[in-house]
Formats: C-alpha cells, structure tokens, sequence
C-alpha cells in the first residue's frame, strides 16, 4: 500500500508542476524551450527536423491530454470523496488503478513514438532523445525549486 501511495503522491507532483509551468509563461513558452532545448542536444539536420517533429509534437500532444485528464479525474474524485484523508481503501484503490491505467496509455504512447520516429532518426539520436527528456524535465524542476526557494526568502 506504501508503494501506491509513493506513485500517486509522485504522479501528483509532476502534475503540479506541469499546471505551474502553464500558468507562468504558459504552455507556448514550455513548449519553445523543450524544442529548442531537444533541437541543440539532438543537433537535428533540416531534413530529420522536417520528419521528427510533426511526429514528436502528435505524440507529446496525446501524452499531454492524457496528463490534463488524469490530472482532472483525480482531483475532481478526491474533492468530491471529501478529500485524500476521507477516501475509503476501495475508493483509493479504485483511483489508483484508474492513474495506473492511464500511465499505461501514456507509456504505449511513448512506445508508440519511439517506433514512428525509428525511421525517421538512428538509434543513437534516440536515445539522445530520451535523455535530453530527461535532462529538460530537470532542469525545469531545478528552476522551479530555486524560484520557490527565492520567494520564500524575507530580505
């Protein structure tokens, strides 16, 4: 049970900070600097650029509305239960398997893109996509931390 817990308070955090980047800077300014962070690191030629991102942007496109209906669905089932406190262990169960469920659309999404762009990229670009991923949703949260560190601070 502590390890369901540990996924669902994890998933709830990196919803937060998606809602955050959304609302300072709003979604286009997150979405140029993910293009032009992954473009540098990928270090793309026009023609691959030209295949590779209409077939990146669909996917990052699903992955995103199923992070915004996830995200929805599980706040809006907390609230109405009266809260994460007063939520029965059926009643977590049964949110916790819909959050599972849709990790699993998300990851066949993923799945699903990295097939697609297969012929479109090496597999050495790939991985250096994966990673670059990984590298920018860091260096969001570590912005993040430092803004929320800075505003916390009395001077």
């Amino acid at each position: 049970m502590k390890k369901y817990i540990l996924l669902f308070l994890t998933l709830t955090f990196f919803i937060s900070i998606n809602s955050y980047s959304q609302e300072h800077g709003g979604k286009n300014r997150f979405k140029t600097l993910k293009i032009g962070f992954i473009t540098e690191k990928l270090d793309l030629t026009i023609k691959e650029a030209e295949s590779f991102w209409p077939i990146y942007n669909k996917y990052q496109d699903q992955i995103h509305l199923l992070r915004l209906s996830e995200k929805s669905k599980l706040l809006k089932n907390i609230k109405e239960r009266g809260g994460l406190e007063s939520l029965s262990d059926v009643e977590a169960e049964i949110l916790l398997n819909n959050v599972i469920d849709i990790n699993k659309q998300i990851h066949e999404n993923e799945q699903n893109m990295f097939s697609d762009l297969k012929g479109v990229l090496y597999a050495k670009k790939l991985l250096k996509l994966y990673r670059a991923e990984k590298d920018f949703n860091r260096k969001i949260l570590e912005q993040y931390k430092k803004r929320r560190q800075g505003s916390r601070r009395i001077d």
